[in-house]
């Protein structure tokens, strides 16, 4: 009977977990207002909802922010949750500090939540910048406790070239000599252009020798509209004379609309028709942290990933109730039942995928660490390890229930689906799944064992 417990424990546990978490309710700092006070020389900014209460706004990662003046200057930002407690934003730090000379702000440092110097996403703690004139910026070189270091983007020094206007019409990559250098994305040179609102409406790309060249959508450059709160509304990929292109995944011109239930894009080709970004999805909705694959009309598509990501309460359920018949069922039935259920694995981990440019992800507890901060991918993690419990219920063998090696056979399972992913360019093939799917088989095979149903 102890044995029992223990054994089934882990999955009760989950189950209370994915209720928890799958339930809240997320904002969008769109939806949100800001609310200021001034205490002394600290200003607190807050994302509240109409009632006044602070929220966590899921886009920006936090819910307050507070900062810190000197004389008049920001040398201190921190970031909390709704609890005041701090938070590590996605690029990996809780606050940003900076001093000043002569007025102007000439270093940056990025701190954990213990103040200490942090190494940031893109490869580095400290920026170190460099003025054109008395306020425009020139030069940012990267460092590491005082080592001058390459960004994770391929570039030792980030510079920039401003017109009459200071306007920054020109961006230029260099190495640790000061030599232009290629931006990850393919290029070394940037050129902006911009409209009457002082938005940029034209960018172009260049190579080390001054010659067009693409990005990492095999375009040229682009062109971009804006509405009256300045947000990006169209967008169309451009060829080297500005006229409009295909870039590799199929689109010229991604259309975006601000509506109450959240962000929606669509895509279009040269001719204006919609096209698709993947496996059937023309568009996708961004809404309570997740996506939501539009069809060609910009409707919701009728398929199994949208209900899923928009009835998360069905992934416990479903799981709960598809574990359950895979322990109860036996000899014929259960290897019919283990075959459909591989096939499902396959239906939900290979169709309707989009092509991505970000083939894999190979840092281990990479996308665990954002569990708490991004819904998104919170979910994504849930419904990973989900997707495996019944499985490994499937995997039970009641002749020989210690035989725990069957679960290699899953992790093996779960390899082959990522390798594909990373070959094929479809979806994005991460450790953190194999992780995820291991974990799940793992709930999953221990509670049938701990049944013991012969």
């Amino acid at each position: 009977m102890k044995k029992t417990i223990a054994l089934t424990i882990p999955l009760l546990l989950f189950i209370i977990i994915t209720a928890i978490y799958s339930q809240r309710i997320y904002y969008a700092s769109a939806d949100l207002q800001v609310q200021k006070t001034t205490e002394d020389a600290t200003v607190i900014s807050s994302f509240v909802d109409d009632q006044g209460s602070v929220r966590f706004a899921s886009d920006k990662h936090y819910a307050t922010k507070v900062t810190h003046f000197e004389e008049g200057l920001n040398v201190l930002e921190e970031y909390y949750d709704v609890s005041s407690n701090p938070v590590t934003l996605p690029a990996g730090y809780s606050k940003i500090q900076r001093t000043y000379q002569s007025g102007l702000n000439t270093q940056i440092i990025y701190l954990d939540t213990h103040s200490q110097p942090v190494v940031i996403k893109n490869g580095y703690d400290t920026i170190r910048r460099s003025y054109y004139t008395d306020l425009l910026a020139d030069t940012d070189t990267y460092y590491v406790r005082d080592m001058q270091v390459e960004r994770s983007e391929g570039y030792w020094q980030y510079k920039r070239i401003y017109n009459d206007e200071g306007q920054v019409v020109e961006l230029q990559y260099l190495d640790k000599d000061g030599s232009l250098t290629l931006h990850k994305n393919g290029y070394a040179v940037v050129h902006r252009f911009y409209n009457d609102a002082g938005k940029v409406e034209w960018e172009y790309y260049y190579d080390t020798d001054g010659k067009p060249t693409t990005s990492t959508l095999g375009q040229y450059g682009y062109y971009c509209e804006y509405d009256d709160e300045g947000r990006t509304v169209l967008r169309i990929y451009t060829n080297a004379s500005g006229q409009p292109m295909n870039n590799n995944r199929g689109y010229s011109k991604v259309i975006i609309n601000y509506e109450k239930v959240g962000v929606k894009t669509q895509y279009y080709d040269v001719d204006n028709n919609p096209t698709t970004i993947g496996r059937s999805q023309f568009g996708i909705l961004k809404t309570n942290g997740q996506s939501i694959y539009l069809d060609e009309d910009g409707e919701v598509m009728i398929r199994l990933d949208n209900i899923l990501n928009t009835h998360p309460w069905i992934v416990v359920v479903g799981g709960l109730f598809l574990t359950i018949i895979a322990v109860m069922l036996k000899g014929k039935a259960q290897i019919i039942f283990l075959i459909l259920y591989i096939l499902f694995i396959l239906y939900m981990t290979m169709v309707y995928r989009e092509n991505g440019d970000s083939r894999g992800v190979f840092e281990l507890f990479a996308s665990y660490k954002d569990f708490f901060r991004n819904p998104m991918t919170r979910q994504n993690i849930l419904n990973n390890i989900w997707l495996f419990v019944p499985l490994g219920a499937a995997l039970y063998d009641s002749e020989q229930p210690q035989r725990w090696g069957v679960l290699f056979w899953a992790i093996g399972l779960s390899i082959a689906i990522e390798a594909v992913q990373w070959f094929t360019g479809i979806g994005l093939a991460e450790i953190d799944d194999v992780l995820s799917n291991g974990l799940g088989t793992l709930i999953g095979y221990g509670f049938a064992v701990g049944l013991r149903i012969n």
